[in-house]
């Protein structure tokens, strides 16, 4: 039989997420504190509350460091390791991690913005003459995938929930991470970033969807004679989140720097 929440309020991760990456305990934990978040909500603690629970929520997940999806206990050093992670406990990281992050209230006095827009409604918005650093996805697979769980914390909206890993449903699907729409989306950036009379940085990866041949060839025939487009380029170490025999591989980290003439 399975538990009626009926009007009870907050029981999200309880629910969908209980005995997947966190244990049922830690889920209660999370869900306890995203309703303190809720009671301060517009104002500054209440970023500072979210921030802190996501930390604490990584350092208490048995995965591996991702949210892809959750490890299962198939032998008994496997179940061993879950365990350390279900036997910590939520509260004392948030609480670490809380006092870290709220010292530092009301001692910025820069004006910044911050925004979760789509790549083109931000370049959209953006002042003319504005210098943009750009980090598109590199692979096929979504970011998305990793960060979900994040994602429904700070929505807290009860998704549909689909997989193994409790993906919502409604993820983000990156166009640079589809081959289809890969060279239409840089084409997008060049091409809003001329608009703007601005300049960009964009790093890339050779293990990227197209090659650097190919977004050098998008970015001058996009910006013109007005641009001028140089390359840097840098050996680099890439994690893989988690593999036992190949933690790291070797990659080449681009960056393309579009300046105007």
């Amino acid at each position: 039989m399975g538990f009626n929440f009926g009007n009870l309020s907050h029981h999200l991760f309880i629910k969908y997420y209980s005995g997947t990456y966190w244990s049922y305990q830690q889920c209660l934990w999370i869900d306890a504190l995203r309703k303190v978040a809720d009671e301060y909500k517009n104002t500054p603690v209440h970023y500072v509350i979210l921030s802190s629970l996501m930390f604490a929520m990584s350092y208490n997940s048995q995965s591996t460091g991702h949210y892809a999806q959750y490890r299962d206990a198939t032998n008994l050093s496997s179940k061993t390791d879950i365990l350390i992670y279900r036997q910590k406990e939520m509260l004392p990281y948030f609480i670490n991690k809380f006092k870290q992050l709220h010292s530092y209230l009301d001692k910025n006095d820069i004006n910044h913005k911050v925004t979760s827009l789509d790549f083109a409604k931000c370049l959209d918005e953006i002042e003319p003459n504005s210098l943009v650093y750009a980090d598109p996805p590199y692979a096929f697979v979504h970011y998305s995938r990793f960060y979900h769980a994040l994602e429904t914390l700070v929505k807290y909206d009860y998704p549909d929930v689909d997989h193994k890993g409790r993906y919502r449903t409604d993820r983000h699907q990156s166009p640079f991470c589809k081959r289809t729409e890969v060279k239409p989306a840089f084409t997008k950036i060049f091409s809003k970033i001329k608009v703007k009379n601005s300049n960009l940085i964009l790093s890339y990866s050779n293990t990227g969807m197209i090659s650097l041949y190919e977004i050098l060839d998008i970015a001058k025939k996009t910006l013109g004679n007005n641009y001028e487009v140089k390359t840097k380029e840098v050996a680099y170490k890439h994690s893989t989140m988690g593999r036992k025999d190949d933690k790291n591989k070797d990659v080449q980290e681009y960056l393309i720097i579009a300046k105007r003439i």
